[in-house]
Order: C-alpha cells, then structure tokens, then sequence
C-alpha cells in the first residue's frame, strides 16, 4: 500500500503522467489528506496519451485528485473512448471535496463519443476549477449543440477547437457570439460548415 505518507514510501508522481494506477492507489487509501501531501505542490501536471484507455471510475479517482490537488493540470485524452459518465464521475468527484483548490489549464477531449449531457457536467464545474482554462479541444465528437459556458470559464480561454462536430447549419451563432463577447484573449479557434453570417462574426 501507499502507506501514510508519500515521501516515506517513495510514492513519486511525475510531472507528466500516463497511467492512472497512483490515482486509483491513492483514492484506495481513502485519505484525503495523504492525497493533498502527496498533491501539494503547485507545479503543472501533464496527463496525456493514457494506457489502457480509462474507465469512469478512472476519472473518479482523477477527479478527486484534482481536487485535492494545489496543482494545475493539462488534461490531454484524445481517442480514448470517452463518453458522458467519464465527465460525470470526474465532476462528481470534483464536486465531492468542499474548498477544492485545482485548477485546469488545457482541456483536449478531441476525437471521442461526448455529447452535450458530458459537456453540461463539464460546464457546471465551480468556477475557480476552470477559470484557468487556456485551451478546449472539443473537435470530433458527437456535439449537435454546445451550452455556452460561464463567463469565468472564458476568461482566459486562447485556443478552442470546435471542428468536425454535428452542428447543424447556422447553428455556431451563440457560441461565436459568447467567445466574441467574453473570451478577450483567444487567438485560435476552428469550426466546420459555418454559415456566411457566422463567418462575419469572427
């Protein structure tokens, strides 16, 4: 076991992970604070290319790590299967830790099976976990429409990736109009089959 305390039993949890293993054997210890000291520092965790592909109880374990975490996290899990009860295990687990203090920076969930139920999980999150969001890549899913986020959530956001979704013609209106309006320091964005009038906006 991990034992109760990291450092003694020589636990190291890279910078750049990509393995959920140490996430599931920490949340099997079911101390919350030996998953805070071995989460403390501040530094930026990277998760990407993950193997096997991750289960939602996977994204449990991750969500509660997040929270309990002093760290910033790039979340990276293109074509990994995902679907909604991914996003809702990992927002649950979130949600579950009251003063959670992690912070998200990327979010690259291209190229899997979401669809708006997993993002209004994802968007519901409290404001502080993703008002540090600097990149969304939501490109090759199962989106007909996306919930506009809240405000804080594009405060930061400079890179949003919307392409090869199933967006209805002329549909792109209320989101281009809210990352218009709100997100002042995107620089990158990409859509397919906008309409002439939704070209306009950008």
């Amino acid at each position: 076991g991990l034992g109760k305390n990291c450092q003694l039993e020589g636990i190291n949890i890279p910078v750049k992970v990509r393995s959920f293993d140490t996430f599931r054997q920490l949340c099997e210890t079911q101390d919350d604070r030996l998953i805070k000291d071995c989460l403390k520092s501040s530094v930026t965790r990277t998760i990407h290319r993950t193997f096997p592909l991750p289960t939602p109880r996977d994204f449990w374990c991750l969500g509660k790590c997040i929270a309990l975490s002093q760290c910033i996290w790039q979340l990276g899990f293109t074509f990994r299967q995902l679907h909604s009860e991914h996003l809702l295990m990992l927002c649950n687990a979130i949600k579950s830790v009251e003063n959670s203090q992690g912070q998200i920076k990327e979010l690259n969930l291209s190229l899997n099976e979401l669809d708006i139920e997993g993002l209004n999980h994802l968007f519901n999150l409290p404001p502080h976990c993703l008002s540090t969001l600097e990149l969304i890549n939501l490109r090759g899913n199962h989106l007909y429409v996306l919930p506009i986020p809240q405000r804080s959530v594009l405060s930061r956001l400079q890179r949003f990736y919307f392409h090869d979704n199933e967006i209805v013609y002329n549909g792109h209106r209320p989101l281009i109009q809210a990352l218009k309006n709100e997100a002042k320091v995107i620089r990158h964005v990409s859509f397919s089959n906008l309409s002439r009038e939704e070209c306009a906006l950008l």
